[in-house]
C-alpha cells in the first residue's frame, strides 16, 4: 500500500502518471463542513478537509466520489443542509464511480470483514476506480481496514493524506 502512494508508479501503479494520486472521498468529508466547529477536533478535520480539496485541485488530483454518496445524502432530514451538502459535492467531485454488480460483490465481501455497509461500497467503488486512496473522518473504518490489510486502497483521514503528501515531495 505505501508503496502505491509514496512512489505512484511502482507496485502495479505503472498505469498512473507518476505524481498523480486519485482520491475517494466518503460521504463523512462532505458532511463533515457542516458539523459543529465548536469542537477543536472537527474545526481541525474541517481545515484538513479544505486543504485536501485545494491541494487536489492544485496539482490535477482527481477527486471520486459514487452513488453511494448521494444515497446517504437523500437520507438527510432537513432539505437545506442536504442541498448544501449536494451542491458542495457537485462542486468538488472530477469523477462520479458507478456503482456496478461486480462493486456490490466486493462490498458485500468487505461487510463480512466487519467494514460496515456503506463504508463497504465506498471502498469497493474506490477499487473499482482504482483510487489509491480513500478519505474519510471515520477513525473505526479506517481501523477496521488497516488492521485487517482489505485493500489496496490506502483509507486514511485528511491530516494523514497531507502528511503523506509533504514527505513525498521531500
Amino acid at each position: 500500500m505505501g508503496g502505491l502512494f509514496y512512489g505512484f508508479g511502482g507496485d502495479g501503479a505503472g498505469k498512473r502518471m507518476v505524481g498523480c494520486v486519485s482520491v475517494y472521498y466518503d460521504t463523512c468529508i462532505h458532511g463533515r463542513p457542516y458539523d459543529d466547529e465548536s469542537d477543536p477536533a472537527i474545526a481541525r478535520d474541517i481545515a484538513d478537509i479544505e486543504l485536501v480539496t485545494k491541494l487536489c485541485k492544485a496539482r490535477k488530483y482527481p477527486i471520486l466520489g459514487s452513488k453511494v454518496v448521494l444515497f446517504e445524502h437523500s437520507k438527510i432530514a432537513d432539505a437545506e443542509l442536504k442541498g448544501d451538502i449536494n451542491k458542495q459535492y457537485q462542486k468538488t467531485i472530477d469523477v462520479n464511480v458507478i456503482i456496478t454488480a461486480d462493486i456490490a460483490m466486493r462490498a458485500m465481501t468487505l461487510q463480512a470483514e466487519g467494514v460496515g455497509r456503506w463504508d463497504s461500497y465506498h471502498l469497493a467503488a474506490a477499487e473499482a476506480a482504482d483510487a489509491e486512496v480513500l478519505l474519510t473522518v471515520d477513525k473505526e473504518f479506517i481501523r477496521i481496514v488497516e488492521r485487517k490489510n482489505l485493500s489496496k486502497v490506502l483509507v486514511i483521514n485528511p491530516l494523514t493524506f497531507l502528511r503523506k503528501v509533504y514527505l513525498w515531495k521531500k
